[in-house]
């Protein structure tokens, strides 16, 4: 597997944490803003971890937090005034892994680009 593969694969690992924190802050209700999310569940700490976690071992630690960094930013920005879209892309991707939107495809590989060099 490529490097820009293996870190894209980290970056919906993330993905997938950020779908275990919304469905476990509340039973009686999931956070329906970007705000709210922060406050309950620290979703930039555990989209970073599980990020990191899901690389193969075999890329720079370093570079690796940088890649995931940028794309936590990234998704960020791009569903800052759409929390509910940053749950659906979240949904499908569980559903889905394979099918990553061109949106999110093109924020992983924009980080990839910047911080892997090739």
């Amino acid at each position: 597997m490529g490097t820009r593969t293996t870190f894209r694969s980290a970056a919906v690992a993330g993905l997938f944490a950020f779908a275990l924190v919304a469905s476990g802050c509340s039973q009686s209700s999931d956070p329906e803003t970007w705000e709210a999310a922060d406050e309950i569940g620290k979703v930039e700490e555990n989209f970073i971890r599980a990020c990191t976690e899901g690389d193969d071992g075999n890329s720079d630690a370093d570079a690796l937090a940088d890649y995931c960094q940028c794309s936590y930013d990234g998704l960020r920005q791009e569903y800052d005034d759409d929390f509910e879209g940053f749950l659906n892309v979240n949904r499908d991707l569980g559903n889905e892994p394979a099918s990553i939107p061109p949106n999110v495809r093109a924020i992983f590989d924009g980080c990839a680009a910047d911080h892997l060099g090739s």
